[in-house]
């Protein structure tokens, strides 16, 4: 009833659309969702699942009333909508009083949830490319104010993002996976995001899944992917006995993409450069075996 009621009114034509959409996805939902990850416990969790559902059901209320009317809901809004609802993760994960460590699945959980079935559900192709260069871009990889899509106003109200890079690169790996192929505009913006995250080391497993997911999204970017991660594990390679924090995650994170690149150039249209393949297999053998023994098992 709520989210009928917030999305009968709301009129997408008029002057000053982007404004009054963001103002109704913040009091209508996103304030509450907000609240409810700062929210321990059962009654928490209630919360931002009944929202998240409402915030699903509001999409396909105003949906329904623009086709109606022959049109679509504005990709730009619907990706304002994303960066809020990241944004309430993020508000709630900082300073006092915020989320618990053990309910931050949950409300990433819910935010996958609306971005997949709230708003890249109602987006067209253009509109998923455009979703997904915000995301490398602005939301997760970038400034407040976001680059102008071609032929398109700038996009001025969707925010960056503080959110753990598990998080961003997980929200990434399932556009990607529901937009099927990108154009290369969105690939380079998406490759850039991917090098940033493989570079600082961090969740080597999630950045692996959407290292795989932008090679078959991209199959013209698989070898630029696999040598950059090769590169991570070669810069280590001889060295695994001193080694300091930082550069046993660049290697960690390396190897993670290099497995998960491997794997799918299976299914790549091209595969993958046989080059390339050997020179993964030549820098595993030798971060495994501390250098030379691994280098000459490679070459037999």
């Amino acid at each position: 009833a709520a989210t009928a009621a917030a999305a009968a009114p709301l009129d997408l034509d008029g002057a000053g659309v982007d404004r009054r959409w963001t103002e109704t996805i913040e009091t209508c939902f996103v304030r509450a969702f907000r609240d409810a990850c700062r929210a321990p416990g059962p009654d928490g969790r209630r919360a931002r699942h009944g929202l998240a559902a409402a915030m699903v059901r509001f999409t396909a209320c105003v949906s329904e009333k623009s086709l109606e009317n022959g049109k679509s809901v504005p990709a730009r809004l619907l990706v304002g909508m994303t960066s809020q609802v990241y944004g309430a993760i993020a508000d709630a994960l900082e300073g006092p009083g915020g989320m618990a460590r053990e309910d931050a699945p949950h409300a990433e959980a819910c935010a996958l949830h609306v971005l997949r079935c709230g708003v890249i559900a109602r987006l067209d192709e253009p509109g998923r490319g455009s979703l997904l260069r915000s995301l490398a871009s602005t939301i997760f990889f970038g400034d407040d104010e976001s680059e102008s899509d071609k032929g398109t106003s700038k996009v001025n109200f969707v925010r960056n993002v503080n959110v753990p890079g598990d998080i961003a690169m997980r929200a990434i790996a399932h556009a990607l996976t529901a937009a099927g192929r990108v154009d290369d505009d969105t690939a380079d913006a998406l490759c850039g995001c991917v090098f940033r995250a493989m570079d600082s080391g961090g969740c080597p497993d999630d950045v692996a899944v959407a290292s795989a997911r932008l090679a078959s999204a991209s199959p013209r970017r698989a070898a630029g992917l696999l040598r950059r991660s090769v590169e991570k594990i070669s810069a280590n390679a001889g060295a695994a006995g001193t080694m300091d924090a930082a550069a046993v995650a660049a290697a960690c994170g390396g190897a993670a993409a290099t497995a998960a690149l491997a794997a799918a150039g299976d299914v790549l249209p091209l595969g993958l450069p046989g080059g390339l393949l050997r020179d993964a297999a030549a820098a595993a053998f030798a971060l495994a075996g501390g250098g030379g023994g691994g280098r000459r098992d490679s070459r037999r």
